[in-house]
């Protein structure tokens, strides 16, 4: 954790970038409430800035915190929505409403296929 913060403080770009996007994959997978602090903790450092690879990685983190801690975000996207970047509200509100889930597998002659899954539905679609 100290990691995390330490590079969300530096003066490079990529590696305040690096801080949000190192959170991305545990958060998606885990409901460890420490892990989603540490994540709205390095975004309310990092929101202010507008360069896009900050914005999108902002939009990144929040929507992959959606699955587990979906209310946290719902109600830190709706509090800071002024202050957010808007990419970040307008996509991480889409996906707590929408919430479909898009991710590949390699189809019947090897080609690499986009995927969608309704949240519930069970069932899946090649688009």
């Amino acid at each position: 954790m100290r990691f995390i913060r330490k590079l969300s403080l530096d003066k490079n770009i990529n590696k305040r970038r690096a801080a949000l996007v190192f959170l991305t994959v545990p958060i998606r997978y885990s409901e460890d409430k420490r892990l989603a602090a540490l994540a709205f903790e390095v975004i309310e450092k990092l929101k202010p800035e507008r360069h896009i690879m900050i914005t999108k990685a902002v939009s990144w983190l929040l929507r992959s915190m959606v699955r587990h801690h979906q209310r946290a975000v719902a109600a830190y996207v709706r509090e800071n929505r002024h202050s957010l970047p808007a990419i970040a509200v307008r996509e991480t509100t889409r996906k707590i409403h929408d919430g479909p889930e898009v991710g590949s597998y390699l189809g019947e002659e090897g080609l690499a296929c986009d995927v969608v899954v309704a949240h519930g539905a069970g069932e899946a679609g090649a688009l």
